[in-house]
């Protein structure tokens, strides 16, 4: 299967227009979202998680609001420099639209990619940690006596697979590339999802690591802990030779670059045209925290070398 023709199902190329202020959009509507827990169909969601808090004001650029120059003397991008992306009404920070690649701004240009702003809620919390389990968690909560433990797309599949965990699907239903599984994939259930690095060291972990043994039918603390770690070891056993299997027969069609967050683009369309059937991927970028590294007066910085990044790296998984 050509890449092309794969990303097409997928939740970045999505199903359904709209219009946004004239300008045609795909939209990923509620509809699609339960199209992912049906096992008949190709739709996908790549959930890209910025760690750190990436800069929206210097992303989406408000170059007609006087206040963002008011308040942002040293760092805002100016409005001759940032791109006119709809002109009067969208700019992009300058980074965003690399020369000479497939990026976000062209995606957008052909309908590929919609830009919703003014996401939030209520009364932000400050602190990284806990803001972040907000976001992950769907419930927007700053008492500290409040744990926050499972995610809103975890509990979404485990509304939506009534016989999970008792009977696990063929393929992993999400996949998360990096060390340990997101909150977002965790569940009252258990997780919903499997994380790896390499699929070869995946494969040599997993096997035989699940003996016949069956769930504990209480809730105390020690039943609710073996629990865990037998659906950890089966997921691991039953999935590390599907994905494996996928990993091998899969390619790469393109050189891709080398910064990290690329390489797990190329693993993610990989795994996809190999013919993994999960749900959901997850990949992540770091270093948003930028602090005085964030942009110089040339507009370079760690934050237009992490836009760059960003958008190059999906603009060639998309292409």
């Amino acid at each position: 299967m050509k890449r092309r023709t794969f990303i097409q199902s997928t939740a970045a190329a999505a199903v359904g227009t709209q219009i946004l202020g004239g300008v045609p959009l795909k939209a990923f509507s509620p509809k699609d979202l339960d199209g992912l827990v049906q096992a008949g169909d190709d739709n996908i969601l790549i959930v890209v998680q910025l760690f750190g808090g990436n800069d929206g004001l210097n992303t989406i650029i408000p170059v007609d609001d006087d206040q963002y120059y008011a308040i942002r003397p040293a760092i805002a991008v100016q409005k001759q420099l940032a791109v006119p992306v709809v002109p009067g009404r969208l700019y992009f920070h300058p980074a965003l639209d690399p020369a000479g690649a497939y990026n976000l701004r062209r995606m957008f240009d052909d309908g590929r990619l919609a830009v919703v702003q003014g996401i939030g809620y209520e009364n932000p919390n400050l602190s990284h940690f806990r803001s972040t389990d907000i976001w992950l968690s769907g419930f927007n909560t700053s008492d500290p006596d409040r744990r926050l433990i499972d995610g809103w797309l975890g509990r979404y599949f485990a509304d939506h697979l009534p016989d999970f965990p008792a009977t696990l699907p063929d393929h992993p239903t999400a996949v998360q590339i990096g060390g340990s599984l997101s909150m977002l994939l965790q569940s009252p259930k258990g997780d919903v999802g499997i994380a790896l690095t390499d699929p070869d060291k995946f494969f040599q972990l997993g096997q035989g690591l699940s003996p016949d043994l069956e769930a504990m039918p209480g809730d105390t603390a020690y039943e609710r802990e073996f629990n865990f770690v037998r659906l950890v070891a089966e997921q691991s056993d039953r999935y590390s030779s599907v994905v494996k299997e996928a990993f091998d027969k899969g390619r790469n069609t393109l050189q891709y670059a080398t910064n990290g967050f690329v390489r797990q683009m190329q693993l993610v369309a990989r795994l996809i045209s190999g013919g993994l059937k999960s749900k959901v991927y997850m990949v992540y970028m770091g270093g948003f925290d930028t602090h005085v590294q964030q942009q110089n007066d040339d507009l370079t910085g760690l934050h237009p070398f992490l836009l760059n990044a960003l958008s190059t790296g999906i603009g060639q998984f998309i292409d």
